[in-house]
């Protein structure tokens, strides 16, 4: 299996080739939806969310009725802690296809962030039952029970999820950590710290979701000074996904060291001045709660 260094340095190279193809192929069609949602999900995929509102806003005016578009919509929404329209758009994009994957994915994770572990479940349920033995599926099984505090059954998920690929694998370890299973576990942050260490060195622009990867590991090591140092560092490339931090328990014991507080409200803030500069292409917003 390629390395994790390999594939996410490829997946930088990606971003920067889509971002020009699909801005060509919208000088050559201004109205190609296709194009112009893409284009949003990859500015989604590297923290430009102001930018994504207003391309994913024009191409959902040209193909109203795309699934994809209002899961992105709901993200954004998400991301801008707007957690009624981010609910009000998932559902649209259930209405529309009930058993479409993102939507569910989408709208479990929603559930999971707002510490509301009863209607993750209810979508949770939906989504295996329609995706059964799917990677994301039943990584997410393992996060919705890490969260419950059910031990086993997150194990059971993980290890399932980790057969049939490797990524998120130091989630699993925190689980093998709680159930006192510490070689298993160590084994596995070891092989973490290295394989994302390795992309540090190959990769010329930094990847913030890494750096916010190395954070969340060295939080599990009990390594405070290196979480911080990471988690500072994916500020820095842009990361502002700042509800995961104090939801998911393997962050917990940042909480009340100044420096973890005060970036937690750096990426409130940053996400407030996106949601008021997108505000001049949608009243929604003004719902914003």
């Amino acid at each position: 299996m390629e390395k994790k260094a390999v594939r996410n340095s490829k997946r930088e190279k990606e971003y920067t080739l889509a971002i020009y193809h699909y801005e060509q192929a919208i000088r050559l069609n201004p109205n190609y939806s296709t194009a112009i949602h893409n284009l949003a999900v990859v500015h989604f995929n590297m923290g430009s969310i102001d930018e994504a509102y207003r391309l994913v806003m024009q191409s959902i005016l040209l193909k109203p009725n795309d699934v994809f578009s209002h899961v992105l919509i709901g993200g954004i929404h998400q991301k801008f802690g707007c957690d009624e329209l981010a609910e009000k758009w998932f559902l649209k994009a259930i209405t529309l296809d009930s058993e479409n994957l993102l939507a569910l994915l989408y709208i479990t994770e929603h559930f999971l962030l707002n510490n509301d572990p009863v209607n993750a479940e209810k979508y949770f349920n939906k989504m295996i039952a329609a995706h059964p033995g799917n990677y994301y599926v039943l990584f997410q099984g393992g996060k919705l029970e890490m969260l419950k505090g059910n031990l086993a059954a997150s194990r059971k998920y993980f290890r399932s999820a980790n057969r049939i690929n490797k990524d998120g694998e130091y989630e699993f370890a925190y689980v093998l950590m709680k159930s006192k299973q510490h070689d298993a576990a160590n084994k596995i942050l070891a092989d973490e710290i290295r394989n994302y260490l390795d992309l540090e060195n190959e990769t010329s622009t930094m990847l913030s979701l890494n750096a916010k990867r190395l954070a969340d590991i060295y939080t599990i090591t009990g390594d405070k000074d290196k979480s911080v140092y990471w988690l500072h560092k994916a500020l820095e490339r842009g990361w502002n996904d700042w509800k995961v931090h104090k939801i998911y328990p393997y962050m917990h014991d940042l909480n009340g060291i100044k420096e973890f507080d005060e970036m937690i409200k750096s990426m409130k803030f940053k996400a407030d001045s996106m949601n008021i500069i997108v505000r001049a292409y949608n009243k929604e917003l003004n719902e914003c709660r």
